[in-house]
């Protein structure tokens, strides 16, 4: 049987305990971190179903469904006129809903991906850092 004391034995055994300790730290912060993401998660849910019950509900929309009431009844002169503007209006209030949906949908999709590559570059980084060290002393 082999001896199993000495320097280097100490040394594998001193450093598994670092290692093991390192762990229960990591272990301990990605528990937090979990609860900080479910939180944010239950928060955004909340936000998207108030967001479904009240579909733009903002001054211009408020403003537009009162003028629209007043060319329902007749009471606005010139309505041919108005009702063309009010259509613009209308056109580029939903351009403007579409184009933040657009941009929200490519972040959702994008932002993975620049992880990604930035997680492969630091693994890079850290695998080669003495040849880099090497070549900028």
């Amino acid at each position: 049987m082999p001896d199993n004391s000495g320097p280097f034995h100490d040394q594998v055994v001193g450093a598994l305990a670092r290692l093991e300790a390192g762990q229960e730290h990591i272990i301990a912060r990605l528990d937090k971190i979990n609860g900080s993401v479910t939180s944010l998660f239950e928060k955004n849910n909340e936000l998207e179903i108030r967001l479904v019950e009240h579909p733009l509900q903002c001054e211009i929309r408020e403003k537009i469904n009162h003028i629209e009431n007043q060319l329902a009844t007749g009471q606005y002169a010139g309505s041919t006129v108005v009702r063309q503007r009010l259509d613009d209006v209308e056109r580029k209030e939903e351009g403007r809903v579409i184009a933040k949906e657009t941009s929200e949908k490519w972040l959702r999709w994008i932002w993975p991906v620049i992880y990604l590559f930035a997680a492969i570059g630091a693994i890079l980084i850290g695998m080669h850092a003495p040849e880099l060290l090497k070549h900028f002393k």
